[in-house]
């Protein structure tokens, strides 16, 4: 069972196999599979993975102390990732979760030479805008 929807001349057809087929004036100009996403999905979670924080000067093992988070809406969830590469490396990250505290602070209190953060929005239909975010360090020793 397909659910179907036309706009400016454009129709596209989402079938339960999990595949999207895009076509104009009736003849197909994509077929872009889904992968391994139920087709009775009622969402699929947003998220934002940030650049490195500390990637300027890898050489130097940082830690990692807080961060300060701005958002036009609450429901978010952080979590962090940390690379030393030694113990944790880029396909291995120590995953922290991150809870946000009153002033829109998290603590993250972990030693490594790169962090990034993910962001997951909630999955429910909500207006969130990131204004701002911010991650503060001291460095501590070099390789």
């Amino acid at each position: 069972m397909a659910t179907r929807f036309a706009q400016a001349g454009v129709e596209a057809a989402i079938q339960s196999i999990a595949s999207l087929r895009v076509a104009q004036v009736g003849v197909e100009v994509a077929y872009l599979p889904v992968g391994n996403i139920p087709a009775k999905a009622i969402s699929l979670a947003a998220y934002y993975q940030t650049g490195w924080f500390g990637n300027d000067s890898p050489d130097l093992m940082k830690m990692f102390r807080f961060g300060h988070i701005v958002t036009s809406n609450s429901g978010i969830k952080l979590t962090a990732q940390v690379v030393d590469d030694e113990n944790y490396t880029f396909n291995n990250p120590l995953i922290v979760p991150l809870k946000i505290v009153a002033g829109n602070r998290f603590s993250v209190n972990r030693k490594g030479r790169r962090m990034n953060i993910l962001i997951e929005f909630p999955p429910n239909d909500v207006d969130i805008t990131v204004l701002e975010l911010s991650v503060s360090y001291i460095p501590s020793s070099q390789r």
